[in-house]
């Protein structure tokens, strides 16, 4: 593994000690949550902590004691929130001490999001006292993000989607939920029936070709080839379209 990364991940696994019994609301969520504390599947280089009572103050303060603890400097960037959307405030800690950042590549990325979801069950925490979202809050959260969530109706009664994102990460992660947890077609009709026919788009949408490429890009401690990957989501893909004509 690349140096830069092996410090990153090393100054991640600092900021997580640093931060034990200090979170309060905060839980850890993303693929570090995923990995670290559920499926060990593979390497994820950042923190994403979501809150339902999003202060930027509350914030602050905690980048403040991450700041007094490792005797760094982080760059602070706190998004413009737009009607509808989540307010994010982002957090990038140097990986060269105090030393000026050159690029998102030399620092270690933490985000807080406000979080607008429903918990769909009672979240862990694990015994350094960090909370972490169970996996079906992970899962939950995975999938909005992959396919977008339903804000309104359009003018013909049909669920407008808002969002969604093509990244590797997500199909990866999805793949291993659905596999080794609950497999994607049960999860979707118990808890996000609403998004069934978004999660169909969404599998005949992703480009094949960025996926692939992104897949190998993957640090795993589980590995799967791509192809793998394609014939489950085929099969869960044709489990929901089955159980909407049923």
């Amino acid at each position: 593994m690349d140096k830069k990364l092996v410090s990153i991940l090393a100054l991640r696994d600092r900021t997580l000690e640093l931060l034990n019994g200090k979170m309060g609301d905060f839980f850890l969520g993303g693929g570090t949550a995923l990995s670290l504390y559920h499926l060990k599947h593979r390497e994820s280089f950042d923190l994403d902590f979501f809150t339902k009572d999003f202060s930027s103050k509350k914030i602050k303060d905690v980048i403040s004691n991450i700041e007094t603890g490792l005797d760094v400097k982080a760059k602070i960037e706190e998004a413009v929130p737009l009607e509808g959307k989540a307010r994010i405030l982002r957090c990038f800690v140097p990986i060269n001490g105090r030393g000026e950042l050159d690029d998102d590549a030399s620092s270690f990325k933490i985000d807080f999001i406000e979080d607008q979801f429903e918990y769909i069950k009672t979240d862990k925490t694990t015994t350094g006292d960090i909370p972490v979202f169970s996996m079906e809050n992970i899962c939950l959260r995975k999938i909005y993000a992959t396919c977008g969530v339903v804000k309104e109706e359009d003018e013909l009664g049909r669920p407008r989607f808002v969002g969604g994102r093509q990244a590797a990460k997500d199909l990866f992660d999805l793949y291993f939920l659905s596999n080794e947890f609950m497999r994607l077609s049960e999860f979707v009709q118990e808890y996000c029936p609403s998004n069934k026919e978004r999660v169909v788009e969404w599998y005949h949408s992703y480009d094949r070709v960025d996926m692939k490429l992104g897949i190998n890009e993957i640090i795993a401690m589980k590995k799967v080839d791509f192809h793998d990957i394609e014939r489950h989501f085929r099969q869960e893909v044709d489990t929901m379209i089955k159980q909407e004509l049923s």
